[in-house]
């Protein structure tokens, strides 16, 4: 697997790009389907802030934490994506259980703390039917502000495909557009 470790207005200390590097890697012992890890350390205010990036054939796997220390944060992250990883193993072997052709990825022995519950696949609970009409990004937003919805699914008028627009941790506003 390969890592890059960044700092964001700070500088990585050796040791402790070392120390992620071996806790990546003893994930990807574990997790045999990882590709890449992605790294990005930083301050912003009083905070540490940690963002991951896991790289997996056609998937990404992200989470970030922040704390006002740099190795807490750092352990907070790991802890998630673990959890993350955890549930996305279970996915791949319930898939190749129910008979999808797909093939699952090689798995190593992972044993869940005892707190930690097996992976259950969630249940769809309620089904909503909406009529996608064609409008702008801008109308689009606006709709999903006057809805109160972090996102909000449209017809681009554009290029007439279907997009997404959602609110961002930040505030801002992100487009999802298809490829």
């Amino acid at each position: 697997m390969r890592i890059t470790i960044q700092g964001k207005q700070i500088d990585v200390p050796d040791a402790l790009a070392e120390s992620i590097q071996d806790r990546l890697t003893e994930l990807s012992g574990r997790y045999e389907f990882l590709e890449e890890a992605h790294v990005v350390l930083g301050r912003q205010r009083n905070w540490h802030t940690t963002e991951v990036t896991l790289h997996i054939k056609h998937q990404i796997i992200r989470a970030e934490d922040r704390s006002d220390n740099v190795g807490a944060s750092i352990d907070e992250v790991l802890d998630k994506l673990e959890r993350q990883l955890h549930r996305h193993k279970g996915r791949l072997l319930h898939r190749s259980r129910a008979g999808d052709v797909r093939e699952a990825p090689p798995l190593t022995s992972y044993e869940p703390e005892a707190e930690e519950e097996q992976f259950e696949l969630p249940r769809v609970v309620r089904v909503k039917r909406i009529s996608v009409k064609p409008m702008s990004i801008e109308e689009a937003a606006l709709q999903m502000e006057l809805l109160g919805h972090d996102f909000y699914v449209f017809t681009n008028d554009e290029t007439n495909d279907m997009n997404v627009v959602y609110r961002r941790r930040n505030g801002d506003i992100g487009l999802i557009q298809p490829e």
